[in-house]
């Protein structure tokens, strides 16, 4: 089931983008521009529920300070507050998380592209890697080291395996980097590959500046240390895979910057919206409440004039059989 609905349509994505491109750099950076539209929905919803929650912090803090050293009562009202305003405080979460499965397979799609884009199988992958040298291995961390190595000698690997002569063989050239090599620690040896890495680490940084700015998010302390630990991963990940892997993360770190300053400027324009419209149906439930005690009000008054008119009528009939001569 997996294979029909994740690898088999994404992988087929990722080869007919390389093959319209030409380029696997450039087919990474557009895949991951579909990943990012295919997973939109789950963001949307999970971005409103977030920017609802951080819109109701101001009340949440007046709770706090007001049922201080009752935790009942404060989750009580707190759980009041969010049914009275219809937010779920888990949906932020909740929908930011459905996404990550799909994303792992498709990280798998990537990291492998001789099983999902050249579609090998296993027993050919074997034959290949032992005519390369790379028996023994983990070939499925290696898998573009590998492909490289087919590309730059494809008739070595048609020789070792003529089924290759109708295969895709992928170039990992991009802007004049090997993308399938993995990238040397400056002490080791200066390269230009390095960029990628470094340029990993930037974009996931610079990610989550323009995240907890539009977000009013204020870290210190120790979450000031944990939000250093994505990009000081996706360092670490850069240099220990492939160079396509940190194209692959630096494309998703600045397709995500876009993706929350629109949806923030979306969101606080649907909210503004929604302000403005229940502020309108407010008014006109007043002015209806008004014009309905407006009416009640005239229905009394005139119940009571009448009143009054017939206890006056009564009592002049009354003063008339009263006089001599009355009736």
């Amino acid at each position: 089931m997996l294979d029909l609905l994740i690898f088999q349509p994404f992988s087929a994505i990722l080869r007919w983008l390389y093959v319209l491109t030409g380029s696997f750099g450039l087919a990474l950076i557009l895949f991951q521009l579909v990943i990012k539209a295919v997973t939109f929905p789950f963001a949307k919803k999970g971005k409103r529920g977030m920017l609802q929650q951080q819109m109701l912090a101001p009340k949440q803090k007046e709770l706090e300070a007001q049922f201080k050293g009752d935790k009942q009562k404060y989750q009580a009202a707190l759980q009041e507050m969010y049914q009275k305003e219809g937010v779920n405080p888990m949906s932020g979460c909740l929908w930011n998380l459905l996404p990550m499965p799909i994303l792992f397979m498709v990280f798998a799609i990537v990291r492998q592209p001789i099983t999902y884009l050249m579609r090998l199988t296993g027993d050919q992958i074997d034959a290949l890697s032992a005519a390369f040298g790379l028996e023994g291995i983990n070939v499925a961390f290696r898998e573009m080291e590998l492909a490289s190595r087919l590309f730059n000698s494809q008739s070595r690997a048609i020789a070792a395996l003529p089924e290759l002569r109708d295969a895709l063989f992928i170039n990992f050239n991009f802007l004049g980097l090997d993308l399938a090599q993995q990238p040397a620690a400056p002490w080791v040896r200066l390269e230009w590959l390095i960029i990628i890495p470094i340029l990993s680490c930037a974009a996931a940084y610079g990610s989550m500046l323009v995240t907890n700015k539009i977000n009013g998010t204020q870290l210190e302390g120790k979450g000031k240390m944990l939000s250093m630990m994505m990009p000081l991963m996706s360092l670490w990940f850069g240099f220990i895979m492939p160079a396509a892997m940190g194209v692959f993360w630096i494309a998703s770190s600045v397709f995500q910057v876009a993706q929350d300053l629109y949806l923030t400027k979306h969101y606080k324009k649907v909210f503004a919206e929604e302000a403005a419209e229940r502020e309108k149906r407010q008014e006109r439930q007043r002015l209806a409440e008004a014009e309905i005690k407006a009416e009640n009000q005239k229905r009394r008054d005139d119940q009571e004039a009448a009143r009054k008119a017939a206890a006056r009528a009564a009592q002049s009939k009354y003063k008339l059989k009263k006089k001599p001569g009355g009736k």
